[in-house]
């Protein structure tokens, strides 16, 4: 293989990346922050709509006081009421908590990112 030209090695990459200039460099390390905080905050939004989720399915899930079967009409003796409101109120609190957090979360990525997430009802 014969040598390269300097025409030929100005033509890689490798090149063009070294004689970048400072404010070229400064406008890639600032695309490479935004892309990784943007990327971060939209997971954190995701992960705390999840919770979310299901925390309601869980209030959804203790409402349903079947039949211990399909032949009997008895319901489970191992109901107790109080236990029963004491964790449903609790829960009930996490998710308010939670929307509030994740209406923040949303509010902060919208100012930050110019993101059109929608705010969620808090109950």
């Amino acid at each position: 293989m014969a040598e390269p030209t300097l025409e030929q090695l100005q033509s890689g990459s490798f090149y063009t990346s070294v004689i970048r200039g400072n404010k070229q460099i400064k406008a890639d390390r600032g695309q490479q922050l935004l892309e990784d905080g943007e990327m971060s905050f939209r997971r954190k939004i995701e992960d705390k709509g999840r919770e979310v989720t299901r925390l309601k399915r869980t209030l959804v899930n203790m409402l349903d006081l079947s039949p211990e079967n399909m032949m009997t009409l008895k319901m489970a003796d191992d109901f107790n009421p109080d236990e029963f409101a004491n964790r449903y109120c609790s829960i009930s609190v996490d998710v308010r908590n939670e929307v509030l957090k994740l209406n923040e979360y949303k509010k902060a990525y919208n100012r930050l990112y110019g993101g059109t997430y929608e705010m969620e009802a808090v109950d």
